[in-house]
């Protein structure tokens, strides 16, 4: 018996040694952050922006009429100008166009420039169809009569593969919505195109010809093309010595298979062992986002399971580690053009950890989180073209559908509380510097108002997020800050063998605070990393990656070095 329990000591003491270097937990002998279950959703995300926009949406109203040959010559005093069908503006906000003009000595060929500019007028302010004509007339007492067209849509037609049966009733929604809006404005055509392209798989383009039944008005027709089945698959060696650092990631889309624009989707990945084909990670999740109503409105549902089983030292305790998690959520749009876009979520998951070993007690996580979200995007150019990511989360832990209790004595963290309350932003911005050159810069943070269980706490490290010079979770905490500065240079040499590609360099930093560290120096711990690398388009479905990374601050803990890391990437899309 004596034997047996300095035998089950000293292998508690050996498991203390080899994971309280890496991250700052409750106690020594719970699982690092980087090999727990929980996290490895949050470690597969991809924390920094790719900046994909939409397409240009090119909608062109007529060209102005010209003036006549010689009507330069014909001049006269200008009494008043009289505006026939003008419905937008009222007549003092038309008059602010040609106003100086009244009283004064004109040409015929000055008429046409009113005309004109109260054709400009419509247009900046996005009637792309408006025009204002000069009907034919006498001027006899120097009064002008000018007629004001505001186009208006006679008929809409949805054509293509993307729009038929069933799969045509939403998007005859939106376009019923845009008919009713009267004047036909840039604004509105182009959000509905919008609306319509954000369906799942869909591509969309407008064509606006003259009306053959209404003058003055126009007909539109959409033309929509719907890509079934999409996906990608992926290499990368961006994870640890523990869950793996090769890994294989893959997922795939159903768009529309039930015709209802619903899209069905599922995700995978598995890392193998250093040592062979046994899996210390294995992901997968499956997703639904089904739209409704006519305001871009859709609801998602999902669920994800991960597996991992250890290595790199904890093999031998048999570490053992399981997550589960699902939910719903609506997600709305409030404004959508190319410009700009805000749109808001609110959702309800619910996350269930377990993590067992030989030399450790068990644990097991049970988290219902109610989740309120906001989004907004928009391009500018304050210094010159640029665009700006910016997302806020509210996160709260709520007492229902098993959720576990504060102070359950198998939480991960003794201290954590599973109806915590904390709120999470992160903002990035790409600058354009000159015509090759690029900067993007990026922070993300987190507030808590309590100690967090494992799957919520803010990390910090990896090849996607911020801290590449170190593992995905390196760092943990209940609040944190990140930032990230990089450069981009564009195809600097001309190559045949690429489509595009960019060579950076990048500097990120970023901080944890743990409320319940018991363990001395780590209530704040911090990081920093430096490195260059080159993204590659090989094709259009086909990129890849190069990176060198560089520890500044500190050693990555489960390597005990600071020598630089090597990452490289390769995907295909289908």
């Amino acid at each position: 018996m004596k034997i047996t329990k300095i035998t089950n000591l000293l292998s508690c003491l050996s498991l203390s040694a080899l994971i309280v270097l890496p991250v700052s937990q409750a106690d020594a002998t719970s699982t690092p952050s980087s090999a727990d279950a929980g996290r490895v959703e949050k470690n597969l995300q991809q924390d920094l922006p790719d900046f994909k926009t939409s397409a240009p949406v090119s909608l062109k109203g007529n060209a102005p009429f010209t003036a006549p040959e010689g009507s330069e010559k014909i001049t006269f005093v200008l009494k008043d100008v009289v505006l026939s069908d003008a419905s937008v503006y009222s007549g003092s906000d038309l008059k602010s166009v040609y106003g100086n003009k009244i009283g004064t000595k004109i040409s015929l060929a000055d008429v046409y420039s009113i005309a004109a500019n109260l054709t400009a007028k419509y247009r900046a302010d996005g009637y792309i169809l408006t025009q204002v004509v000069v009907p034919p007339q006498t001027i006899g007492d120097g009064t002008v009569h000018l007629r004001v067209v505001e186009g208006t849509l006679s008929n809409i037609t949805v054509e293509g593969s993307g729009a038929e049966g069933s799969n045509a009733d939403i998007i005859n929604k939106y376009v019923a919505k845009l008919k009713s809006k009267g004047v036909l404005k840039n604004a509105n055509l182009e959000q509905t195109l919008l609306m319509i392209n954000d369906l799942p798989g869909v591509t969309a383009r407008s064509v606006l010809s003259p009306s053959k039944t209404v003058v003055g008005a126009s007909d539109l027709t959409i033309l929509v093309e719907r890509k079934k089945i999409d996906g990608s698959v992926q290499l990368d060696n961006f994870g640890s010595r523990y869950l793996g650092m090769w890994e294989v990631l893959g997922g795939f889309n159903l768009n529309s298979i039930f015709g209802h624009n619903e899209r069905i989707s599922a995700q995978a990945a598995y890392a193998p062992s250093n040592q062979g084909v046994e899996p210390e990670l294995l992901y997968g999740s499956l997703s639904g986002v089904l739209p409704v109503g006519s305001y871009g409105t859709t609801l998602e549902a999902n669920i994800g399971k991960s597996l991992t089983t250890p290595g790199a030292g904890l093999d031998e305790f048999n570490v053992l580690g399981k997550s589960y998690s699902n939910g719903i959520k609506v997600n709305q749009p409030i404004i959508r053009t190319r410009e700009l876009n805000l749109s808001s979520s609110l959702g309800l998951d619910r996350r269930s950890t377990e993590t067992k070993s030989d030399v450790d007690t068990f644990k097991n996580d049970d988290i219902t989180s109610l989740r309120l979200g906001g989004h907004v995007d928009y391009v500018d150019t304050l210094f010159s073209a640029a665009i700006t990511n910016a997302n806020l989360e509210i996160s709260r832990g709520l007492s229902i559908l098993g959720a576990s209790e504060k102070g359950d004595a198998d939480l991960s963290r003794a201290a954590g509380d599973p109806t915590y309350l904390k709120m999470t932003a992160d903002i990035s911005r790409l600058e354009r510097l000159t015509n090759d050159f690029s900067l993007m810069v990026a922070a993300k943070g987190q507030m808590s108002s309590s100690a967090l269980l494992s799957a919520e706490e803010f990390g910090i490290g990896g090849a996607t997020g911020f801290g590449r010079g170190y593992d995905p979770s390196e760092l943990v905490g209940e609040d944190g800050i990140a930032g990230s500065v990089e450069v981009r240079w564009a195809s600097p040499y001309h190559t045949t063998w690429l489509d595009s590609y960019s060579v950076y360099t990048f500097y990120d930093i970023g901080k944890v605070w743990n409320d319940d560290a018991t363990v001395a120096g780590q209530s704040e711990q911090s990081l920093a990393s430096t490195g260059v690398g080159v993204r590659a388009n090989i094709n259009t479905a086909t990129r890849a990656g190069f990176m060198v990374a560089l520890p500044l601050t500190r050693d990555v803990a489960e390597q005990g070095d600071s020598d630089p890391r090597v990452y490289v990437n390769l995907s295909r899309d289908f």
